[in-house]
């Protein structure tokens, strides 16, 4: 007896999303189908970018594999964004968290992707954005995975736009979660306004972008974002204060971006104990921003002779110093508590530890007018690399110089070493610094190792040239007035040419 077969065609990537949600074959009709407007339903449009089948050559370079419990939660979601999804979870999240860990990214975000749509379509958006870069090195403006990346972004933010006049009570932790997929989406490109941008927005639904939260959080209110609480809030409020403070130095020019200085009676510096490493990082972002923006810059002013305030200024520098300390002393005895820690949890120490130090030498020279200070600092210089090249040792040793992380949304070492370069004039110190730089190619946060390279390497040439041979000596040295004391880099709109601006020492201005 002939065996009866059933016919078989693989399913239609095309389409309106309602047909294929609800499994029939649409009739494709422009505008909106058939099948929708007769039945009374919302054609919810066609999918203007479909990515190329995936072929057995990227099958067998990239193996993405998602928990059912996750996959099938996927409702709604194309097969194209389906790949996408699982190549965020397997490959966008652990390059972002490869320093840190991170409950917004490894936890918050994927909850958020599966109960709602637009958390999901923004990360495939960032997902599609990584699998552009990681494919064709450079960005190029036409490739498929680019288009699908900005059609998911647009996507994701019409979702946003029309449901800002409804009262749901979702909407608030939603918006801020897109803001801050949207903020590593733009870094990833390299578009530093559009993240400042997103960063700004999501700072103000927040109430932390200045010195008065109840007056600024009405920006979000005034948009019926409301303000719950829980620990969603506070993930993300912490995310997003990490955030602001990389990004400070990154503002466009004009732009309302602050940092508001912790509240002191509540910080106890003396006294501090630490129960995790997570718990570690989270405390010691709250002391980078006063120390790196709030007490920095009216230390420059005073310099310049715009404040005479030196005793009060002087007096809090100490008060800093006792919080930095404090901060340190728990970080170590942590430490101390257990043996065994991760590669993960090694490098994360040894950032915080690079963080110490680089700080340490900030509070002792930011009220000296000299630039020469600094030749006093070189063990601890040495010390910063040091901790560095252990970090990035340890991702090689674990990932290989092919698999190193392209991106991560932490502080890391670039910020240290860019720092350390540009105040350390000892030329070994400098050619280690650059020679580390050039071996891991990636970003951290707004931080760009190819743009620091760029920006590091003029800086040297500059210097060398008021070069001067040390009297009865072999060495040279470079003198106080051929030293660069500020720097400023401007990068044009469409990112195509970067200007340097600088102040040597005892100049007035750029």
């Amino acid at each position: 007896e002939r065996k009866r077969r059933r016919a078989f065609a693989p399913r239609a990537r095309t389409g309106c999303r309602t047909c294929r949600i609800r499994h029939v074959r649409c009739d494709e009709a422009p505008g909106s189908c058939y099948n929708c407007s007769s039945t009374g339903r919302k054609c919810d449009g066609y999918d203007m970018t479909h990515l190329p089948l995936a072929t057995a050559r990227t099958r067998k370079s990239i193996i993405l594999q998602m928990p059912a419990s996750i996959a099938t939660n996927l409702r709604g979601m194309t097969p194209d964004e389906r790949r996408g999804f699982a190549f965020f979870l397997t490959q966008t999240v652990p390059m972002i968290t490869s320093c840190f860990h991170s409950d917004v990214w490894q936890r918050l975000v994927l909850q958020m992707s599966q109960a709602d749509a637009a958390v999901g379509h923004a990360v495939v958006a960032l997902s599609a954005m990584h699998q552009d870069a990681q494919v064709q090195h450079i960005t190029l403006h036409h490739s498929p995975l680019r288009r699908f990346a900005l059609e998911q972004y647009n996507r994701a933010i019409s979702m946003l736009h029309t449901r800002l006049p409804s009262n749901d009570p979702q909407l608030r932790g939603v918006v801020l979660m897109c803001c801050f997929v949207f903020v590593t989406l733009e870094l990833l490109q390299g578009d530093y306004p559009a993240a400042m941008a997103h960063l700004q927005n999501g700072l103000n639904i927040l109430g932390m972008n200045g010195p008065s939260a109840a007056t600024v959080s009405a920006w979000g209110k005034a948009r019926g974002l409301e303000m719950p609480t829980g620990g969603t809030e506070m993930a993300l409020v912490g995310a997003f204060r990490h955030l602001q403070v990389q990004a400070v130095h990154f503002a466009p020019p004009g732009s309302a971006m602050h940092f508001r200085p912790e509240d002191q009676s509540e910080i106890d510096e003396e006294q501090r104990t630490l129960h995790s490493l997570m718990g570690a990082k989270e405390s010691l972002d709250p002391i980078l921003g006063d120390i790196l923006y709030s007490f920095q810059i009216r230390c420059e002013f005073a310099v310049q002779g715009d404040a005479a305030d030196f005793l009060a200024l002087s007096a809090e520098r100490h008060h800093l110093l006792r919080r930095l300390k404090g901060h340190r002393v728990a970080l170590e005895a942590l430490v101390a508590q257990r043996d065994g820690w991760s590669p993960r949890d090694l490098r994360c120490i040894n950032i915080m530890r690079l963080h110490h130090v680089t700080l340490g030498i900030l509070l002792g020279t930011l009220l000296n007018l000299s630039e020469m200070t600094y030749d006093g600092f070189l063990a601890e210089f040495n010390q910063i690399v040091d901790l560095s090249e252990r970090v990035i040792d340890s991702l090689m040793a674990e990932h290989g110089r092919e698999g190193l992380p392209k991106m991560v949304m932490d502080m890391g070492v670039i910020a240290g070493l860019f720092w350390t370069f540009l105040k350390c004039r000892d030329t070994n110190f400098r050619r280690r610094v650059l020679k580390m730089l050039e071996a891991w190619p990636h970003r951290e946060g707004p931080y760009d190792s190819n743009l620091v390279l760029h920006v590091l390497r003029t800086d040297m040439e500059i210097e060398c040239e008021g070069e001067q041979i040390i009297p009865g000596s072999d060495e040279t040295t470079i003198p106080e007035s051929a030293r660069i004391r500020e720097a400023c880099l401007e990068i044009s709109p469409d990112r195509g040419d970067a200007f340097l601006a600088y102040r040597l020492s005892g100049d007035s201005q750029m």
